[in-house]
């Protein structure tokens, strides 16, 4: 049986004891400025069991990462035996990105998701170099399953704390009409990305994992370990715009005809903008994502 913190609730509206905040239907209120983070209480040790499962954690391991003195301790939390103080909440979303307002009521997303809509490669650039990353992911997505890949970037911030950067791009470059210029730009970008993160992982979702990952309803790990890893190139491919590694008919029978028909349009808008630039440029702002991670 969960164990009872007494509310008492004065006629002036001051409270004493300690407040238990569960879900919507069991909330109380704190009138008083200098409640402590851990006076606070909420009824929300099946969240905590969600996010520790996603991230693949003992419950053993959990409650050190978390600073708690025993796993018994945790448990009793976990098990919902007992109200999780507001202090050990901060500690979680710090520790797994989860968002405060998910583990407190439920509220999505359960994880921020960032859109970054650049027009030069150096400002994508300089968006991810914000997370001050440890890695990056490269994802390819199909929201739908006749539809076009999409591209995202996964930036790992910590041990278990990851950031989505969701680029609104596809790979559908033909489709793109009055947007070929962005074309080279989305090129230098992921060229860049790649050159400072060379050994970074790649990989591909199915339709209803990005949706889920886009929409900030699944940590990283619970979709990382339902992804299509045959792709784990992907940048590789779509950067070898001259089949310097591959042929064109060794791509396609890997990724598809897409990936030669991305291409040409890529050689058509570059031939047209980009006569004189080189294919690999090395930009002076490389060195915004730091000099343990640059690539020479």
């Amino acid at each position: 049986m969960k164990k009872k913190r007494d509310v008492a609730i004065s006629i002036n509206g001051s409270v004493n004891g300690n407040i238990i905040i569960g879900d919507k239907n069991d909330v109380g209120q704190n009138t008083s400025k200098s409640t402590d983070s851990n006076d606070i209480f909420f009824d929300v040790g099946h969240r905590l069991k969600q996010v520790r499962e996603e991230i693949e954690v003992q419950s053993s391991q959990f409650f050190e990462l978390l600073g708690l003195p025993s796993e018994r301790q945790y448990l009793t939390m976990e098990t919902r035996k007992e109200e999780v103080p507001l202090g050990l909440l901060e500690k979680v979303h710090e520790l797994t990105g989860v968002e405060l307002e998910w583990l407190k009521h439920g509220e999505e997303p359960r994880y921020k998701v960032e859109i970054s809509a650049f027009r030069t490669a150096k400002q994508g650039i300089e968006f991810v170099a914000q997370f001050r990353p440890k890695n990056v992911y490269f994802v390819l997505g199909k929201p739908d399953f006749f539809g076009q890949w999409l591209t995202c970037i996964i930036v790992q911030v910590g041990d278990y704390c990851f950031q989505i950067i969701d680029l609104k791009t596809g790979l559908d470059f033909w489709n793109w009409v009055e947007d070929f210029w962005f074309i080279p730009i989305y090129i230098e970008y992921l060229s860049v990305l790649r050159n400072a993160f060379p050994l970074a992982p790649a990989l591909a979702l199915s339709g209803s994992w990005y949706r889920k990952l886009l929409e900030g309803k699944i940590h990283f790990f619970l979709a990382l370990r339902n992804a299509d890893m045959k792709f784990r190139f992907w940048p590789d491919a779509v950067l070898d715009v001259n089949c310097q590694y591959q042929t064109g008919k060794q791509y396609e029978s890997q990724y598809g005809k897409w990936i030669t028909k991305m291409r040409g349009e890529y050689h058509a808008i570059d031939a047209q903008i980009a006569k004189n630039q080189s294919k690999n440029p090395k930009p002076s702002w490389l060195n915004v994502l730091g000099n343990d991670n640059q690539h020479e």
